[in-house]
């Protein structure tokens, strides 16, 4: 009993200090992402530093895309392999900012226009990228159309001339 008294306290005080309930209460309901699905473009392809929640994002704006072997690669001997199809067409990246020569190419080749980018506002908790931030807001290339602010984060939508 006091086994599992010990075990059962030690995964709830882990889920409050990283875990589920860490983040329902920093961020809300799986990060806020059916309200961040409202704010991205209903159309065309974009870039999201959120990789965190991006499949459930993708079916949130009804994106249908899903590459067939997402996680795992399938063995060659699996019959009809190459029968398998992805339907629909990927609108949401997520890719690092190594350097913006480089992010700004990577924009132009997939042909994404907006840029969705968030920052958050929880101390010690940070979005992939969000350093680039301040860097962004200088960029002549891109133009900040409009911020948007959720429980735990601000997000910033640019458009890429």
């Amino acid at each position: 009993v006091l086994l599992s008294s010990v075990s059962i306290g030690v995964s709830i005080l882990f889920s409050y200090t990283q875990g589920q309930i860490y983040g329902y209460m920093n961020w809300g309901k799986n990060r806020s992402v059916e309200e961040v699905s409202k704010i991205v473009p209903p159309e065309g392809r974009y870039w999201i530093n959120n990789d965190t929640n991006q499949y459930l994002l993708s079916v949130y704006t009804g994106e249908t895309y899903a590459p067939v072997e997402w996680k795992w690669n399938l063995d060659e001997w699996i019959p009809r392999r190459q029968n398998l199809k992805s339907l629909g067409e990927k609108r949401s990246f997520v890719f690092p900012v190594s350097s913006l020569d480089e992010f700004r190419s990577n924009l132009e080749e997939y042909g994404m226009g907006v840029i969705v980018f968030m920052e958050s506002t929880i101390k010690n908790s940070y979005y992939p990228n969000q350093e680039y931030l301040d860097i962004f807001l200088e960029q002549d290339w891109i133009e900040l159309e409009q911020r948007y602010t959720l429980q735990g984060v601000n997000i910033y939508i640019f458009n890429v001339k």
